[in-house]
């Protein structure tokens, strides 16, 4: 069907309507091409909405899920300064237990230092002393003497040993 048709262009199995066929046929083509293109427009602005909606969503999401971590680091935090009632007073009980044997420790030693020494004590506790030190020294000299004494001798022995040499193997494989 060309444009110039003369005739009946709006339906062909109804009257022929009034006017030229080109004239109806560019007018409903010109009609649908601009609701197409309106579609096509909204389409292309709803995407954009739903895509910037996307993105939106999606950094909120994620500052979100950021604030729930550090609120979870926080409260970890929190319970790892803190104990149960049950542990504060477990341990406050073996406090004090350890404060009562201090103090007890603490009266019995001031109890024996104040108690007055005689002088007979006294010496023997200092002849006791020189006696434990000079067994000391003794014993240290003693070692002192017995590694260089092993050292001596070790050196001695190497320098006397004879000289062990190996003799080499040469492996030869027959040619081709």
């Amino acid at each position: 069907m060309s444009d110039h048709d003369e005739g009946g262009g709006a339906s062909r199995s109804t009257d022929p309507a009034s006017g030229s066929s080109a004239a109806t046929d560019f007018f409903i083509r010109a009609s649908l091409t601009e609701k197409i293109e309106g579609d096509r427009r909204l389409l292309r602005v709803g995407a954009a909405l739903v895509g910037a909606l996307a993105v939106t969503t999606w950094f909120e999401i994620q500052r979100r899920l950021e604030n729930l971590n550090h609120e979870a680091a926080r409260i970890q935090s929190a319970q790892n300064a803190s104990v149960s009632a049950d542990t504060y007073k477990s341990d406050q009980s073996r406090l004090s237990a350890d404060r009562a044997k201090r103090e007890d420790w603490e009266k019995n030693v001031n109890e024996k230092l104040t108690t007055a020494a005689s002088r007979e004590d006294v010496e023997k506790s200092v002849k006791g002393d020189r006696q434990t030190n000079t067994g000391l020294w003794l014993v240290v000299a003693g070692i002192i003497v017995a590694v260089v004494i092993a050292a001596v001798t070790i050196g001695v022995a190497r320098q006397n040993a004879p000289v062990v040499t190996t003799p080499t193997v040469t492996v030869t494989t027959p040619g081709p």
